[in-house]
């Protein structure tokens, strides 16, 4: 669960350049957001930052846990809940 989180923490921060990242955590389920200023800015980082999140996508699957990544109008959210 560590390497999961850093990895997505780690991506929001290096994919934000002006604008904020928001970590939210209850019980089992943690979600992290980021959110761009300019959506340009967003659009040429893409690709590094999908890179981060299929990794998360593959750990999450490999011990079954419910993992959901959307894209919104500037930036990411990712939520993992852990069983």
């Amino acid at each position: 669960s560590k390497i999961l989180l850093d990895n997505l923490i780690r991506n929001a921060f290096q994919h934000t350049h002006e604008g904020e990242v928001t970590i939210y955590q209850r019980g089992n389920l943690v979600r992290i957001s980021n959110r761009e200023i300019d959506s340009n800015t967003m659009l040429s980082e893409e690709l590094g930052f999908g890179l981060g999140l299929d990794l998360s996508r593959k750990l999450a699957e490999r011990f079954k846990w419910a993992y959901r990544n959307e894209r919104s109008k500037n930036g990411h959210d990712a939520e993992i809940e852990f069983r």
